[in-house]
């Protein structure tokens, strides 16, 4: 099983520096393998094209940052965004291959799954009304365009700011759950 993740994080590793000086559809499978001198059935005995290699580094990305993330999904938010600054050229590479397998589908998805267990975990299962998982997913997919601005953006808020927008932008169903009444 080591074997299996060091090889899938060899073949990211040189996604990733392949994507410092290309964009994203210029990177085909074939530069991958050759950059770290693997075979192509090598990169197909784990992923099936390079947009699910993509989405394993992105999910890969993420249980770093939660693991120990408890609580507050303000200072969660902050470690995320702080993460994705960090890591702005990625992010802002990938992010413009649009579509099927997209960064912004699976991060609105990860996003929405994220949210209803939180709601689920601090109002119980009975909770969910067609209203508020619409209001998610709406807020979900906003959120996941306001972050790819925010990278976009040469004079950005900081970290800390943009939380307080997402909060204060957030559809007044869903605050009950999330915005602490003293903000």
């Amino acid at each position: 099983m080591g074997l299996k993740v060091d090889t899938k994080q060899i073949l990211a590793d040189s996604f990733c520096k392949l994507l410092e000086k290309n964009s994203i559809e210029n990177v085909s499978v074939q530069n991958i393998v050759d950059y770290c001198g693997a075979s192509r059935t090598t990169f197909y005995n784990h992923f099936s094209d390079k947009y699910e290699l993509m989405i394993w580094i992105y999910k890969e990305d993420m249980k770093k940052i939660w693991t120990g993330c408890l609580g507050d999904w303000k200072e969660n938010a902050i470690k995320v965004l702080e993460y994705f600054k960090e890591k702005r050229s990625f992010y802002l590479n990938i992010s413009q291959h649009a579509g099927q397998n997209s960064i912004q589908e699976e991060m609105t998805e990860r996003l929405v799954l994220n949210a209803e267990n939180y709601l689920k975990e601090k109002a119980g299962t009975n909770l969910f009304r067609d209203e508020i998982e619409y209001a998610i997913r709406i807020y979900s997919r906003n959120v996941i365009d306001e972050i790819f601005n925010w990278l976009k953006s040469s004079n950005a808020c900081s970290t800390q700011t943009m939380v307080k927008n997402m909060s204060m932008c957030m559809p007044f169903v869903l605050m009950k759950y999330f915005v602490d009444k003293r903000v």
